[in-house]
């Protein structure tokens, strides 16, 4: 390779990651900014920046979220998908986002999706759970929610939005199975527990 072209390749090489670590740093006080809820900060450093990046975008997405953007909010969360197409953080975002908005098909689209990529995330499926019972539908809601107490049996708040649902579904018996196993298998959750009901 000739000299010149070597060169030429190295330049590039240096320009593309000072560039990046300039919009690392950006992103990263950003980050700051929205840590301090300085929202507008946030908004006018990464608009100011001359390129953006996935990150860029999913932080301009929570930052209009937390303002209440919501139309905006989407906007970044879909051109932060746009540039990585299966990250399961922007997704995630993204669902949660419409669960806001109350386009829950939408939610729940998402949802299956994360499910379906990840069928081991317990929160995926504790999600899905939770929209399907709030669209009115229990069948899908108790499958997600069984599969997200098979998935982490230590969190307390699913096996009580589990135990919940079985009782909204007048199974009883499951209900207080649930609860049984639940005090029998995590002791120190007991008192958690009890209170509950």
């Amino acid at each position: 390779m000739p000299k010149s072209i070597l060169l030429c390749t190295v330049f590039l090489m240096a320009c593309q990651l000072q560039a990046q670590s300039k919009l690392d740093s950006i992103n990263q006080m950003g980050f700051e900014h929205y840590q301090n809820n300085q929202f507008q900060k946030v908004i006018d450093l990464v608009h100011k920046s001359d390129s953006l990046n996935m990150q860029s975008f999913d932080l301009l997405g929570k930052t209009f979220v937390k303002t209440g953007l919501y139309p905006e909010a989407e906007a970044m969360y879909q051109k932060a998908l746009e540039m990585n197409p299966s990250s399961l953080k922007s997704k995630n975002e993204l669902a949660s986002l419409y669960l806001k908005m109350d386009e829950k098909n939408k939610a729940i689209d998402l949802y299956k999706e994360l499910v379906d990529f990840d069928p081991t995330n317990a929160y995926f499926h504790k999600r899905a759970a939770e929209v399907y019972k709030s669209i009115g539908d229990p069948v899908n809601a108790l499958v997600h929610y069984s599969k997200a107490n098979e998935l982490n049996p230590k969190d307390i708040e699913n096996t009580l939005d589990l135990s919940e649902l079985l009782v909204d579904m007048q199974q009883l018996r499951a209900a207080d199975s649930l609860i049984e196993d639940q005090l029998k298998n995590f002791p120190k959750q007991s008192v958690l527990l009890k209170t509950q009901f």
